[in-house]
């Protein structure tokens, strides 16, 4: 997630006429997929990955993506097609990781039936204190603030009793962030034909170079396995350990307990040992 700057933005620009003018009309993509895992989930390791014998990007184009998926929503199907398809002639890439695109995965899955999806997906627990720790040390400015409000739903949701360390912080309500975690986890795959989805758990993306080599339908030898663990954020909060237990673990499984079951059952099985 990078700030939403103007020399970004300029560059974002230039790179996309160029990309237009000079590579699009010469280069054969070698495939095309989208990684869609939520923030924090690993998908600059997967754009990482791939991004030194192919065309891959991590979030491009934000800044004109943002308000299109949030604000400007098209009203016809054909709208969304022309704009998916020219926008993609614009990026021309073979790896776009992106987890914007789950606010219209339904149009994506549409336009481009042959692509590939990879879904990187991240324990509720772990990923919640780290979403946690991304959003209090960084601040990625409007344009992205405006696309987690949306994401998070934050007027649908209130601060309750035993997250005041969450209120205090200026993080939305716990519940919030639980809610969108299930939500686009599950979205993915029921949208996303499974002969053309594969799930990948964040803590196995650096090993996973086979997997995802033979899914892509790609030499293992392309993938940089070396990069596979990126945008590691240092800086730790430990706003977990300032919520109440009890609401927390009652969070955890009424908002995430049927996808944690089904791809993380051996945490699920500690979590009722431990309980």
């Amino acid at each position: 997630m990078e700030e939403d700057s103007l020399s970004n933005r300029v560059r974002a620009r230039v790179n996309a006429v160029y990309t237009r003018l000079c590579v699009t009309p010469r280069y054969r993509r070698q495939f095309h997929a989208y990684c869609i895992g939520t923030e924090k989930s690993g998908t600059h390791s997967v754009a990482a990955l791939t991004a030194r014998s192919y065309r891959s990007d991590h979030e491009p184009d934000f800044p004109w993506l943002i308000p299109r998926l949030t604000v400007s929503r098209f009203d016809r199907p054909e709208q969304w097609e022309r704009y998916l398809r020219q926008r993609d002639r614009r990026l021309w890439l073979e790896m776009e990781s992106n987890w914007l695109h789950i606010f219209a995965i339904e149009q994506l899955v549409r336009v481009f039936p042959d692509a590939r999806f990879i879904l990187t997906i991240r324990d509720c627990r772990s990923w919640l204190d780290s979403i946690a720790n991304h959003m209090l040390a960084n601040d990625v400015g409007p344009r992205w603030r405006q696309a987690q409000d949306a994401y998070y739903r934050v007027d649908d949701f209130t601060h309750e009793r035993g997250e005041e360390a969450f209120r205090a912080a200026g993080l939305y309500p716990i519940r919030a962030y639980l809610s969108a975690w299930g939500r686009h986890n599950r979205r993915i795959v029921e949208v996303v034909p499974p002969e053309q989805l594969l799930v990948i758990r964040t803590s196995e993306i650096k090993d996973s170079r086979d997997r995802i080599a033979a899914f892509l339908r790609i030499p293992s030898s392309s993938i940089d396995a070396d990069r596979g663990h990126q945008y590691v954020n240092e800086r730790k909060f430990h706003m977990l350990e300032q919520v109440d237990r009890g609401f927390l673990e009652s969070a955890f499984h009424e908002c995430c307990g049927d996808v944690m079951a089904r791809w993380f059952p051996e945490n699920e099985s500690s979590q009722k040992r431990n309980c």
